[in-house]
């Protein structure tokens, strides 16, 4: 028996948040261990940060859609999975309730957490630090200050929005499979 289209499309607007968050994490953390990468001990101290802003500059350019491509979908898909309890819309057709009242906070928990990225960005004078690091007339004692700011508080962001999104948009997707299943 082969799925139907309906059944599909249903299972892939389910399994998006979890599947983009995912994506967002390993991104997430694969910068911060690029970025890591100046003041590693292999790196001559003076090179790594006199190159930091042009890397810099560089990689905000490639880093940036993917932030607005990625958590923002991610909110409104969460948004629209929680509120999206409309009857017969299950994976077997039924009349049961496309999520249910466990799925549907998960599924909302993820898009606050999603949403999260940008009010933290802002909160701890991420933008602020970025600029820093990207002025290549700023002293590389003052670069290293705020690399070592946005290192810290790039970690906590990508801890609190996207490892948190993550875990729950998966929660939800595995709540609503099961009660799909049932």
């Amino acid at each position: 028996m082969t799925p139907s289209l309906h059944t599909v499309g249903l299972v892939a607007f389910r399994m998006a948040p979890a599947l983009l968050s995912s994506a967002n994490f390993t991104f997430a953390w694969v910068t911060h261990i690029l970025i890591g990468a100046f003041k590693s001990r292999h790196m001559p101290k003076d090179t790594g940060m006199a190159a930091m802003p042009y890397w810099f500059k560089h990689m905000r350019d490639h880093v940036l859609w993917f932030i607005f491509a990625s958590y923002v979908p991610n909110t409104i898909l969460g948004i629209a999975n929680a509120y999206n309890r409309v009857p017969g819309l299950d994976a077997g057709g039924g009349g049961a309730t496309s999520v249910g009242y466990y799925a549907s906070w998960a599924y909302l928990l993820g898009a606050f957490f999603s949403f999260g990225h940008f009010p933290l960005t802002f909160r701890w004078r991420m933008v602020g630090l970025n600029l820093t690091l990207l002025d290549e007339k700023k002293s590389q004692a003052t670069r290293e200050v705020a690399y070592t700011e946005f290192m810290r508080t790039n970690w906590l962001r990508s801890f609190w929005a996207s490892f948190t999104a993550m875990t729950c948009f998966t929660v939800g997707s595995i709540l609503w499979a099961a009660e799909a299943i049932a």
